[in-house]
């Protein structure tokens, strides 16, 4: 082999080398703040079903994932403005697809709450519960699923499920809170 193409070889290994440097360090500029937080929660909350407010700004990492750390991170009922929010949450670190952020979407795979204090309500079989969403991605499916079940038990058609996928919900070092006698009284502390 001639060492003029050996040289082009090397040349363009670096040449893809320095481009995929570039659109690495250039994903946190790419990726604006503002437009990461809103789009984030926007897509928080066509998840779950509830109004997703994230104060802090987010912070970009890229190495070893590419993810979105969040602060002060609230989900509230659409309905109920007044009500304590469903979720707080001190931190969200939400793991990122970096393809998808360069086509502008949001599309993450793991969601970590870390500190969550989520608020449940004792229903009248006496178990705590958190509120239930009004809508949501997860409620439609389930409500699709159990649909299909009740038409058919025996052989539902699973081709009419949604196909959207849903990542991992982790919970570090969370309670749960209810509302008793007008006062959170902590139910469950260490939730991991």
């Amino acid at each position: 082999m001639p060492s003029s193409m050996i040289r082009r070889g090397i040349w363009a290994i670096g040449a893809a080398v320095i481009v995929v440097a570039l659109v690495v360090a250039a994903l946190p500029l790419i990726a604006s703040t503002r437009i990461v937080r809103d789009r984030i929660a926007w897509e928080m909350s066509a998840w779950s079903g509830f109004r997703v407010a994230i104060d802090g700004s987010p912070r970009i990492e890229v190495w070893p994932t590419f993810r979105a750390i969040l602060t002060d991170v609230t989900l509230s009922q659409w309905t109920d403005t007044e009500a304590p929010p469903v979720v707080e949450a001190e931190r969200v670190e939400v793991d990122l697809s970096a393809m998808a952020a360069l086509r502008g979407d949001v599309v993450f795979s793991t969601a970590r709450l870390v500190r969550p204090t989520i608020r449940v309500q004792r229903t009248p079989a006496g178990l705590f519960l958190p509120a239930v969403p009004t809508g949501g991605r997860i409620t439609r499916s389930i409500d699709t699923a159990r649909g299909l079940v009740n038409a058919d038990p025996a052989k539902p058609d699973l081709d009419k499920l949604p196909t959207d996928t849903f990542g991992t919900v982790e919970f570090r070092d969370g309670r749960m809170v209810a509302s008793i006698g007008g006062k959170d009284v902590e139910i469950v502390s260490s939730l991991i």
